[in-house]
């Protein structure tokens, strides 16, 4: 069979079962979409369930589906490891064979700590000099995230900002949508402002 297109779309971090591995990372019985639907009382998700999520695992709410639309399966990690890195450098082809550490699993190195204390270093400059600089990369990332996703919010502003001489530049771009034309230059224009 020959396709025009193919479309891979990839659930991540939305366990569906449980891996063969887990029990080496403490996580046996995850199923993460399994255990949602549980919690929530079901859910309702008619696209993934026309494409065959259902036949995945068992989620309350998605029905196994016997003619899906779409080819669907789960994949195993070869690697050592289950964090998201893994995943992504094993989808590209890439096997790892020891897992990525990080801070949040560990806690900062005893020996940087021990070497910051030969230093003189009370606990407020190993704070300081060692842990705040290592993590300033992770605390940089979230501050773009959140400054995005706060820039980008179009409900919030739309409940709170009652006159439209307050409107954020999404509430005015949102003034520009029609379901028939699309008038790109003015939206594009809105967005440069």
């Amino acid at each position: 069979m020959r396709f025009k297109r193919v479309f891979t779309i990839v659930i991540d971090s939305v366990g569906c079962g449980t891996a063969p591995r887990s029990k080496e990372f403490g996580d046996e019985g995850a199923n993460t979409i399994a255990h949602i639907s549980e919690a929530c009382n079901g859910i309702s998700l008619p696209t993934l369930e026309s494409f065959g999520y259902g036949n995945l695992t068992n989620i309350v709410g998605v029905k196994p589906n016997d003619k899906p639309i779409a080819y669907v399966g789960k994949a195993d990690e070869l690697s050592t490891g289950k964090d998201t890195m893994t995943g992504h450098f094993e989808f590209m082809g890439v096997l790892t064979t020891k897992p990525f550490m990080t801070f949040t699993d560990t806690g900062f190195p005893k020996e940087l700590i021990d070497s910051a204390k030969v230093d003189g270093l009370g606990w407020f400059g190993t704070f300081w000099k060692i842990m705040f600089p290592l993590s300033l990369p992770a605390i940089i990332t979230q501050i773009i995230l959140y400054f995005i996703s706060g820039y980008n919010d179009y409900l919030a502003p739309l409940l709170y900002l009652p006159y439209s001489e307050q409107a954020t530049l999404q509430l005015v771009l949102a003034q520009y949508e029609d379901p028939y034309i699309q008038d790109w230059p003015v939206r594009m224009a809105g967005c440069i402002v």
